[in-house]
């Protein structure tokens, strides 16, 4: 058995998630809550353990009923610490897809446009300086040639910098600010 889970399960419960969209959220909320909640638990039971993940929390949430969460396992596999509904996960770069989604959501519901300056919420972001060299000064700087857009950050191609990857001057300004 492998210790992964399958794209064919993630699936079935990603299109189970889908359709439940789709009903009444009386007939969900009142019908399907105890059912769901059971293949949730069960599908943790599945997935936590040795060789697999050592604990998760899964949330419930459906319309005109409390929050339930699901929690299974320890919060490391050498850490004897339960899993609960207030456990902090780093979640590190996953924030990126999450983000993605939700900017192309806002996208498709025509509310934000890919190639829309970013500045138009954000208008710190208007007039954009960059590096003449990189890695060099932060005082060495030329205007922008084009603004950053949705686009530019959804790839992660907007120029901004990273501190754990940026080098020289910037990285120690940005250390100096707490970035």
């Amino acid at each position: 058995m492998s210790n992964h889970v399958h794209r064919r399960e993630a699936l079935r419960l990603a299109t189970a998630a889908g359709l439940s969209a789709l009903l009444p959220s009386r007939l969900l909320a009142v019908g399907a809550a105890p059912e769901l909640a059971g293949n949730l638990k069960a599908f943790a039971r599945k997935w936590v353990g040795p060789g697999k993940v050592p604990g998760m929390v899964i949330a419930l949430g459906l319309p005109g009923l409390q929050t339930r969460y699901i929690a299974q396992g320890s919060q490391g596999f050498i850490d004897p610490d339960a899993m609960g509904p207030d456990t902090l996960f780093r979640i590190y770069s996953m924030t990126k897809p999450v983000t993605g989604m939700a900017a192309m959501l806002l996208v498709d519901e025509g509310r934000v446009g890919l190639d829309q300056p970013i500045c138009d919420f954000l208008p710190k972001f208007a007039k954009m300086n960059v590096q003449v060299t990189p890695d060099g000064s932060v005082t060495e700087v030329k205007p922008a040639k084009n603004p950053i857009t949705v686009r530019h950050l959804i790839t992660h191609t907007s120029g901004l910098a990273y501190g754990i990857v940026q080098q020289g001057p910037i990285r120690q300004l940005l250390f100096e600010k707490g970035l």
